[in-house]
Parts: C-alpha cells; structure tokens; sequence
C-alpha cells in the first residue's frame, strides 16, 4: 500500500516474514520477505488518508495470544489518536475473546452491526480478511485461512446481526486507520500485512 502512514501514540515497528524451516509463519497467505507492521507498545494506532467509501478493503491479520482487541477503522472521519468521542464511521474488530465484531461510530455513540461467537479464530495464526462495500450500502465480511478455506473467500458468520448488512450512513471517508495491540509483548503482538485497498465495487 503506498503512501504516507501518520503515527499515533507511538512508534509501529517494521517486521519481515522469514517462513524459515519449521517455522512457516503466514504460509500459504503469506510469502518470505513479505514486511508487516506491528505496534511497539500497547494500544498503538496508526492512520493513512483516505477518500474511499466504496470498494475493498482486504489484509493479513495475527492476532496473538494476549488480552487486549485490535481494530481497523476502514472508513472514518478523523485520525483515531482523538478516540471514539468524535470519530465517525465503520470499524472492523477482533476482540480479546477471538471473534469478529463489525461496528458504527457516531461521535461517542456507537452500534454493533453485527458479531461472531468468541473463538471464531485461534491467536498465533495468520488469517486473510476481505470487506467489501458495494454502491447500496451493503457490507460483506470474509475470511480465509488456518480453519478456513486458503483458496475461497468464507462469509464470517455473524451470530448477532446480519452479514451482509446494509448501512448508508456514511458515504465519505477521511481515513484508514488501524488501532493494534501487543499487551506489551512486543516483538510477540499482532500483526498486519498485505493491506490492498481499492474502489472495485462489487455489483
């Protein structure tokens, strides 16, 4: 993804996937040399400008084995370094239990538009995640990866609300932002690789 990532907090470190003997992390999803960002303090936000309200949105993502969740505010209005109270927008989530939750914010108010069971992926493992945005307002979460299929995209299963959804609240966007956690394990915590967004809409 080209462009210029803006720091919150604190700094994010640069890492390298080595899928060494014994050691295949990401692999298949991802390869050798493949760089991935990771925080290097608990709590760490990062942000990137962007206009696109309609399109995909789809990443690497390692979750590990801590207490803390990790966010990524795929549309929002303002930079996260400034919190919940005056972001609005969408936000893809997995939690300190291991689901997936896909929520609304409106400056300090927030909605659920929809959440897996706890568990619904195991920490220490890559996965592949998509979100798709169509003109009409239409969500779409998948995932691919460990338990999932590698090759086909799996719908995430939403136990709490509808996936796919449709939300037109927000037609704009300012920002891609990504709130990632390491509970302060560094070089252990989550992780992020492969971020391809684009304005391909899904007819």
């Amino acid at each position: 993804m080209n462009g210029n990532w803006v720091p919150g907090i604190s700094e994010f470190y640069v890492g390298e996937i080595q899928l060494e003997t014994g050691y295949p992390e990401g692999y298949p999803l991802l390869e050798k040399g493949d760089k991935y960002l990771q925080p290097a303090a608990s709590n760490n936000d990062i942000y990137y400008r962007s206009e696109i309200a309609y399109g995909t949105w789809e990443f690497d993502f390692y979750k590990s084995d801590d207490s803390l969740p990790s966010s990524i505010y795929f549309i929002s209005s303002e930079p996260k370094d400034i919190g919940w109270d005056r972001t609005k927008g969408y936000v893809f989530s997995v939690t300190s239990g291991y689901g997936i939750i896909l929520t609304r914010l409106d400056d300090g108010d927030h909605e659920y538009l929809g959440y897996s069971d706890s568990d619904y992926i195991i920490p220490e493992f890559w996965y592949r995640f998509k979100i798709e945005r169509s003109t009409d307002g239409e969500i779409s979460l998948y995932i691919k990866g460990h338990s999932f299929s590698y090759s086909d995209w799996t719908l995430i299963n939403f136990t709490t609300g509808d996936n796919p959804v449709i939300d037109n609240t927000y037609s704009d966007n300012n920002y891609f932002v990504l709130e990632l956690n390491n509970d302060i394990k560094f070089p252990t915590g989550d992780k992020i690789a492969n971020i391809k967004i684009t304005n391909q809409i899904k007819e």
